[in-house]
């Protein structure tokens, strides 16, 4: 018997899962803990202070930022301060 042909879905973007935690991260150029707040926010410390950014992106990757740093994380995180990558590559 001949088979019905399904419908096609639609792919969905898959939305990186959020990190909760806190986690260190490994990367070019240093270490950097992060700790995932419950409210769309992630700490980092960085140079010697703590800086609270909010989450402003959630695809491709997930991104937190305020006016001074930029925390990018997907398959692998990175670090903007003022404009300039500072750390790459980082990886828990």
């Amino acid at each position: 018997p001949v088979q019905p042909v399904q419908p096609v879905q639609p792919v969905q973007p898959v939305q990186p899962a959020r990190p909760s935690g806190t986690a260190t991260y490994t990367c070019q150029g240093g270490t950097l803990v992060v700790s995932y707040l419950s409210n769309n926010q992630a700490r980092i410390f960085y140079d010697g202070a703590f800086h609270v950014l909010p989450l402003v992106r959630t695809s491709p990757t997930l991104v937190y930022a305020n006016s001074t740093y930029t925390w990018e994380i997907g398959t692998l995180g990175r670090l903007i301060a003022r404009g300039q990558v500072v750390l790459y590559n980082c990886r828990i």
